[in-house]
This record gives structure tokens, C-alpha cells and sequence, in this order.
């Protein structure tokens, strides 16, 4: 079946005066451009017609007259039978009646949505017949954005203060973060990620950027969020157990020398403090790509489970969608999925990320120890090195270190202690980027923001949960 013969709504005849309305309606094509493609049409000649005219008005951004559109279509179509077909379609289209064309505009969208979908379902037919799985979803979902953003012009600065002024007077929404539970972390990120944006973990190898993620995790989890833990490096028995750790602290080394305690203690801590739910999946290294974590995000939302956060670890072990050549696009174009993933599904997406070699022994890690692609600092919305000297490590402390925030002063370090055994990152301090420590006003223990206090003694940040 070729393109062009699955849309009876928008068959060769609407196809044709479309066309018409394109080569004599001023702006149209400007503004329409992203539901506009030479694609859409069934017809050879209609394609050759419109793929000149749109090129055209991509250069020079208006449109050709007749006679400019048919020498520009001379080097394009094959043969001079060709032309003279392309030449009849323009004689007809720039004569034939458009009064109408308000009313063929205003199917712009669902024209240009519905070519684009049947196309990449088409095409995608194609791919699974060469074994290319790979593709359907990625081409399925950018056919679903087309016009999306069409109609939408932003946000009208001064026609909008009174809405903006409503929403400064109500408290602020808490729905929209996810905390990380890990006390200080949150302070200084003003309660933990936004939904919809990508956090990173920067460690050189075996340093603690599972343990810190399932921190983040936990943190969520004894709060009532959903979570969905994908681990492309270790075993998905084995992140279970981590969880178990993290939820027992000491206890859990009793699991072989007082095991009915241990059990009994593990039953009545999940129960007790555990609101939320936790999926963990597992991916082999490199062989699982962001298209497939999405489809089985879809798949636990059919299942009734909406998650609030998504653990992926790590990213820099994810199968790229797009073979570019270089790795460092490649893992670019990871982290753009990633972001985008965060956005579609409203959750907040947190991962780990490889520090260079060169970043082992470092007191401190920053910005530029990004392996492989220094533009994924730019992607992310909140970068925290974990650092840890080898004092540190004997110390079982560590700094964690905000690098890069979208949103707030980057900067600060949260002093820890971490206890990888059972998988535990607790606050015990926060120093601003000037190294003055900051106080947490937040005497509940909530974990939730408080104010620095620059003028009251220096106090330490406590952790909000310690098994």
C-alpha cells in the first residue's frame, strides 16, 4: 500500500485543493509548516509540487509565483513527462476556486496527524519485516506530536499576572516535587526535583551511585510515592535485597545468624513504613533503549500503577535510540530521551552517570569530570557530584555536591555519612558555596525545605528517617 491511499477523509481530491490553498494563501504554509510535508500526498506529482514549494518557502519564506516554482521543480522531477505534469497541476491549482480555504485550513492539523501516523505505521511495518523492532515505537511516537504545539502561542506576559498573582497566594503545590530523602539534598534544592525533570548522581566507578539512587528512592517510597527502579548494571534480585537493606539498616546483618528476627522485622517495617510502591526491572547492559523503558512504563500504567518517580541505572549503559557516530552525541541523545520521558509521563527521573578517570582520586568532582559527553550537563536539571576521598571512604563519610542546578544556586555540599552496606546516605551538614554553613529551620525532621539562616548558630541537618 502506498502512502497516500489509507485516508478516504483526506483522499487525492482534498489532497489536490490542499495543495491549491497552499500555493495561493499567504502564510499558510509559514504557519502550518510543522503539519506540512510533501509526504502527505498520494500522488507523484502533487509530492514533487509540494516538496518544491516547501523548500522554497523554507529558504526564502514566501511564496513562489508560478513560473519561479516551476523552474525550481526542473532539477527535482525526472524528465521532461514529469514537468509537464507538474505544470498542468500548477495551471490547475492556481486557477481552481478557493473560498473555501478557511475551512480546508482549519483541517491543517488533523490532515498533517493523521498522514503522519498512517505513514509511520506503514513504515513501520516495513521495520519489523526487517527485524528492526527497534524503530516502530520511536517513529509511532513522533507521528502522535505532529501539530501538538501548533495552536498553543505561549504565555502572554502582562495579560497574565492576575492567574500568576492566584497562584502565589495559595501555598505552594508539595504534589510537584519529589523529595530525595536525603535531608540536606532537599534543602538546597528547594524539596527535591520538579515532575517532568531529570536529575544525575556524577561518581567515578564503584563509588555509590546505586546506593545514592536508591536513597532517592526510599526517600519517595516512605513518603507514599510510587517507583519504578530499571537497573541495567545489577542483577534485579540483587537491587531488591539492596532495598531490604536500606529499609533494616543494621539488622540486616542478622539475616543469617537470627533469621526469624530478621524476617519478622522485615515484614513489620514494609508494612509499617512503606507507603508507596516499587517496581524494579531489569535490562541487560546496553541492550534496552529509552523506547522500550517507556513502553513498559505503559505497560505498569495499564496495570493501574502511575508512578512519581523513575530510576534508571545508569544512563550512560542505555542502548542509544539513533546511532550517530560519535558516543558523545549518542549519550546526549540518551539523556534528551530521558528528559522527554520525564515530561510525558510527569514524573521526576533520576540516574547515574560515570565520572572520568581522571576524576578517581579528585577531592573534588565538578562539572567538567562529565565522561564521554559534556553536554549532558546541560540537559539535566539538578547535576550532584559524589565525592569521596579516600580519608572519606575510611571515614564512611562523603560530599555531595550540587553542580549544576537548573533552578536554584548551584554550589552547596551536603556533607554525609554513608554506610554502602546497607545502602544508607543520611545529612549531617550544609555548606553554601562560600563554605559558611547553612541551618535547616525544618525542626520537624520532615525533610522538607527550610530557610538558611545566616544570623542563628550553626546547626547540622538531620536525616528525616534512620532504620
Amino acid at each position: 500500500m502506498s502512502a497516500g491511499n489509507y485516508a478516504d477523509s483526506f483522499g487525492e481530491k482534498f489532497q489536490a485543493h490542499l495543495l491549491a490553498v497552499m500555493l495561493r494563501h499567504p502564510d499558510f504554509v509559514l504557519r502550518y509548516r510543522q503539519v506540512l510535508s510533501h509526504e502527505y500526498f498520494v500522488s507523484d506529482t502533487h509530492r514533487d509540487v509540494a516538496e518544491a514549494l516547501l523548500l522554497h518557502v523554507d529558504k526564502q519564506r514566501l511564496l513562489p509565483s508560478q513560473a519561479t516554482l516551476l523552474e525550481d521543480l526542473r532539477p527535482v522531477v525526472s524528465g521532461a513527462e514529469q514537468l509537464g505534469h507538474c505544470e498542468r497541476v500548477l495551471e490547475k491549482a492556481c486557477s481552481e476556486d478557493i473560498t473555501d480555504a478557511k475551512a480546508v485550513i482549519d483541517k491543517a492539523v488533523e490532515f498533517g496527524k493523521t498522514q503522519a501516523m498512517c505513514n509511520a505505521v506503514l513504515a513501520a511495518a516495513d521495520k519489523i519485516e526487517k527485524g528492526r523492532r527497534g524503530d516502530v515505537l520511536r517513529m509511532i511516537r513522533e507521528a502522535s506530536l505532529v501539530g501538538e504545539d501548533l495552536l498553543n502561542i505561549g504565555t502572554d506576559y502582562a495579560a497574565s499576572v492576575e492567574a500568576r498573582i492566584a497562584e502565589y497566594m495559595q501555598p505552594p503545590d508539595k504534589s510537584l516535587y519529589i523529595p530525595t530523602g536525603i535531608t540536606g539534598l532537599d534543602f538546597i534544592m528547594g524539596g527535591g526535583l520538579g515532575r517532568g525533570e531529570l536529575g544525575v548522581i556524577l561518581a567515578p566507578p564503584k563509588r555509590g551511585k546505586t546506593s545514592y539512587l536508591i536513597n532517592i528512592s526510599f526517600g519517595a517510597l516512605v513518603k507514599g510515592y510510587n517507583v519504578v527502579h530499571y537497573t541495567l548494571e545489577m542483577r534485579e534480585k540483587k537491587v531488591v535485597c539492596r532495598y531490604d537493606d536500606r529499609l533494616l539498616g543494621m539488622v540486616t546483618r542478622q539475616r543469617f545468624t537470627e533469621p526469624e528476627m530478621f524476617t519478622a522485622e522485615l515484614r513489620q517495617r514494609l508494612k509499617a513504613l512503606v507507603r508507596g510502591r516499587l517496581f524494579v526491572k531489569e535490562y541487560q547492559t546496553r541492550n534496552q533503549t529509552i523506547s522500550g523503558i517507556r513502553s513498559h512504563l505503559s505497560l505498569l500504567e495499564t496495570q493501574n500503577f502511575k508512578p512519581d518517580l523513575v530510576i534508571v541505572d545508569y544512563a550512560d549503559i542505555v542502548k542509544p535510540e539513533r546511532r550517530l557516530g560519535e558516543m558523545r552525541h549518542e549519550q546526549a541523545g540518551i539523556y534528551e530521551d530521558l528528559r522527554t520521558l520525564a515530561g510525558e509521563h510527569n514524573v521526576v527521573v533520576w540516574t547515574g552517570s560515570q565520572a572520568k578517570v581522571s576524576a578517581m582520586e579528585k577531592e573534588n568532582i565538578g562539572i567538567e569530570d562529565f565522561a564521554e559527553s559534556f553536554e549532558k550537563a546541560a540537559i539535566v536539571d539538578a547535576a550532584i557530584a559524589f565525592s569521596h576521598t579516600l580519608e572519606e571512604r575510611r571515614a564512611h563519610t562523603c560530599r555531595l555536591c550540587a553542580i549544576a542546578l537548573r533552578n536554584h544556586a548551584d554550589g552547596s555540599t551536603v556533607e554525609c555519612n554513608v554506610h554502602r552496606d546497607v545502602c544508607l546516605i543520611e545529612s549531617i551538614n550544609v555548606v553554601d558555596a562560600d563554605n559558611t554553613e547553612v541551618q535547616n529551620t525544618d525542626s520537624q525532621g520532615t525533610g522538607e525545605p527550610g530557610t538558611p539562616n545566616a544570623s542563628a548558630p550553626t546547626q547540622t541537618v538531620a536525616q528525616s528517617f534512620k532504620p
